[in-house]
């Protein structure tokens, strides 16, 4: 489900424009990824039985050092060992603004009730973004009346495309994938 919602392959550009036709360039510098399931034996000392397994993407300007352009981080984590009681957490950031969730679904990112109360999502089969159509949309927004911070309130994520769009805050500009 992560590959569905995040396709990226390391040196992958993605060209986002704004409408006044601005160009910004992500360029995604790794994609790391644990080996299946790590896992683990022991008794003591904090070390308990177990399994997981890690993917972190980190995406970058193209001068290669803003590394808060675009970081995802996911782990899966069977904490007994035997298949039962998984669980998932994400946090995707890009700047200043971030998001965290409990794991993906078909509709996309899944986030807890319990956190982020100002955060909302929505899944759309098709959704129109300024002026292009994307299929298997999910729109996660922060609610501005509660999160005021300049910077990215609203991402797009379709599936088998990953992050498609972003707004910001308070100016409205809307950057839309090429």
């Amino acid at each position: 489900m992560f590959d569905q919602w995040v396709p990226y392959t390391n040196d992958q550009l993605l060209i986002f424009k704004n409408a006044a036709g601005t160009a910004d360039t992500i360029k995604i510098a790794a994609v790391q990824r644990s080996e299946s399931y790590e896992g683990r034996t022991g008794g003591g000392y904090g070390c308990g039985r177990g399994c997981s397994a890690d993917v972190i993407v980190s995406g970058t300007n193209m001068q290669g050092n803003d590394f808060q352009k675009l970081t995802i981080n996911a782990s899966k984590k069977d904490p007994v060992g035997n298949g039962q009681g998984t669980f998932s957490n994400i946090y995707v950031s890009m700047g200043t603004a971030g998001f965290g969730t409990i794991s993906l679904a078909d509709t996309g990112f899944v986030k807890s009730e319990l956190l982020q109360t100002s955060l909302t999502t929505k899944f759309n089969s098709s959704l129109v973004i300024g002026t292009k159509t994307f299929s298997n949309v999910q729109l996660i927004q922060f609610d501005t009346a509660v999160y005021k911070q300049a910077g990215i309130y609203k991402f797009y994520f379709a599936r088998n495309e990953g992050l498609v769009g972003w707004e910001n805050y308070p100016s409205k500009t809307l950057w839309i994938k090429e």
